[in-house]
């Protein structure tokens, strides 16, 4: 989807405490998403009935590149890349009230930093995957210590325009290090390796 193509909902950001005024912006952001949905399905079904192969880097993450939100795409992209394995993305909350990423990672604290002081909220789990086997008894020993973290990254947005939402979560990702190789998601590669897939 191009830049042309960005639903978007014009509304003024919100800057005032007014639960009114927070209210239409949380109002506009519930119309974007399904306009981005809406779009993002029927990009999926154009692409599945032109080139269905997934390229590599997509399988890498798991989906078709046409599956992850548009104003998202290019940080879960960048992120991937750096060395950081997510596994969801875009409008989060009852009401798209948030931005968010997650994945299977952890940050150091400096980067942790950096992102809190651009508004975005941090947060670190255990990963309930590897809760879930663990309590199984079933975790695999080698389990890197990424794979048995979830960290959720999210933000506020003051607009409902998908290149603000965009153009923040390039900053995002301009502030993560990178690691030096494309992330593996250890779950999705276990999988594999146990012909699930």
């Amino acid at each position: 989807m191009g830049e042309s193509d960005s639903p978007q909902v014009d509304i003024v950001p919100d800057t005032t405490s007014s639960s009114k005024d927070a209210g239409k912006l949380t109002d506009a952001l519930t119309r974007l998403r399904e306009q981005v949905h809406t779009q993002e399905r029927e990009a999926l079904m154009q692409r599945l009935r032109t080139d269905p192969e997934k390229t590599e880097e997509e399988q890498r993450l798991g989906v078709y590149l046409e599956e992850i939100e548009p104003q998202v795409r290019g940080a879960v992209r960048e992120l991937n890349r750096k060395g950081f394995p997510t596994y969801s993305s875009g409008f989060w909350g009852h009401e798209s009230e948030y931005q968010a990423i997650e994945g299977d990672f952890r940050l150091d604290e400096a980067t942790v930093e950096i992102l809190r002081g651009k508004g975005v909220e941090v947060t670190v789990e255990p990963s309930w995957k590897y809760s879930v086997e663990q309590q199984a008894g079933v975790a695999h020993p080698d389990t890197p210590e990424d794979a048995k973290f979830t960290t959720d990254i999210r933000f506020k947005p003051a607009t409902a325009d998908l290149q603000d939402i965009e153009q923040k979560w390039g900053e995002i990702a301009t502030a993560f290090p990178d690691r030096g190789i494309p992330a593996v998601n250890w779950y999705r590669e276990q999988t594999k390796i146990k012909g699930l897939d």
